[in-house]
């Protein structure tokens, strides 16, 4: 059993949460009681820090596996048909490339939407597409 894990591409996701946070930590500390603040504060800060970490991809033999709070969902690499490079034009944060899966059998997604995959190194998780199902087409800008 084979497996390669992809960390996904959060770069842009650091500066919308510390932004966020710091702005939810002075709401609390100007409006309510500090004690009932910081509590709420922390658990906000442990549930954003198990959604940051807690999304990744990985291939593991005929599948693709999309992990969402460390809860993984299989898809079968043998019915991707597509997979579309797209940029995204982030304010202040410049371009960030995503990409667009489509299936052959609308019983895999439950869409005719492609699915978004945002990857650090998007051209490593492609070819090891690649490699298990030749057959896709693969879309660059």
């Amino acid at each position: 059993m084979k497996r390669i894990r992809y960390r996904r591409n959060n770069i842009y996701s650091y500066w919308y949460y510390a932004i966020f946070f710091l702005t939810i930590f002075i709401v609390a500390i100007i409006a309510g009681e500090l004690t009932l603040s910081l509590i709420y504060f922390g658990l906000l800060a442990v549930l954003s820090f198990i959604y940051i970490f807690g999304e990744g991809y990985s291939v593991e033999d005929d599948n693709l596996i999309v992990y969402t709070f460390f809860h993984g969902t299989r898809y079968p690499i043998r019915k991707i048909t597509r997979i579309r490079y797209i940029e995204k034009q982030i304010p202040l944060l410049g371009k960030r490339t995503h990409l667009a899966v489509s299936f052959s059998d609308r019983s895999v997604l439950k869409s005719t939407s492609p699915m978004s995959i945002s990857v650090k190194d998007s051209d490593s998780l492609v070819s090891e597409l690649l490699n298990v199902n030749p057959d896709i087409q693969v879309i660059r800008p």
